[in-house]
C-alpha cells in the first residue's frame, strides 16, 4: 500500500491506544498524518511520538471547532484523502444508573463526531472534486456486549448504522 502524498486526518488518540497504531501504520506506509486532539497536552505528546504529523486541536463534538480545523487544515495540509474517526469516549455503568450529562458527553463525542467529522471531510472532497476514504472506529461492543455496557454498545451501534447509511448516500457521489 502506498500512501505517499495522501493527507489522513486520525481523530482522538494519536498519542496512545488504538490512535497511536493508527498513526504508526499509515506513517509507515507514507502518509502525510493529521492527528486531531481535544486539548493542548494530548496534541503535544502526539506531536513529540510522531515528530513529522500535523497536530491540530478541536472538539469533534462541538460543530463550530470542526469547522475551524477543517478551515485552518485546509489552509497548512490542502485536501484531506483520508479520515480516521478513532476519537470517543467509553462508558462502563449500567444504562438506569448513567447520568443525563454521561449520556451526552457519550452520544457527543462517539456519534455527533463522527457525523460533524464526516459531514465536513465528504464536503471538502466535493468541493475539491477529489475522492477519498473514511474509516470509523466501532467495537466489539456493537455485537457482543457485556453488563455495564448498554449505552457504549449503543453509540458504536449507532457509528455502524451511519457507515452504512453514509455510504450508500455517498456512494453516488462517487467520492
Amino acid at each position: 500500500m502506498n500512501l505517499k502524498g495522501k493527507n489522513v486526518l486520525v481523530t482522538g488518540g494519536g498519542g496512545f491506544g488504538v490512535g497511536e497504531g493508527i498513526c504508526r501504520v499509515l506513517l509507515s506506509y507514507g502518509a502525510k498524518v493529521i492527528i486531531n486532539e481535544r486539548d493542548d497536552h494530548k496534541a503535544s505528546i502526539a506531536g513529540k511520538k510522531f515528530p513529522g504529523a500535523f497536530t491540530v486541536v478541536a472538539d469533534v463534538s462541538k460543530s463550530s471547532e470542526v469547522e475551524m480545523m477543517f478551515d485552518l487544515l485546509g489552509e497548512k495540509v490542502g485536501v484531506l484523502h483520508g479520515l480516521v474517526n478513532n476519537a470517543g469516549v467509553g462508558l462502563n455503568k449500567p444504562a438506569h444508573e448513567a447520568t443525563v450529562h454521561e449520556f451526552e458527553e457519550l452520544y457527543d463525542v462517539d456519534m455527533k463526531g463522527v457525523w460533524l467529522m464526516s459531514k465536513f471531510f465528504v464536503n471538502q472532497l466535493l468541493k475539491n472534486a477529489n475522492k477519498g476514504n473514511i474509516v470509523n472506529i466501532s467495537s466489539v461492543h456493537a455485537h457482543a456486549t457485556i453488563p455495564g455496557f448498554a449505552l457504549y454498545a449503543s453509540a458504536k451501534s449507532a457509528v455502524e448504522g451511519f457507515t452504512r447509511g453514509m455510504a450508500v448516500e455517498i456512494g453516488r457521489a462517487h467520492v
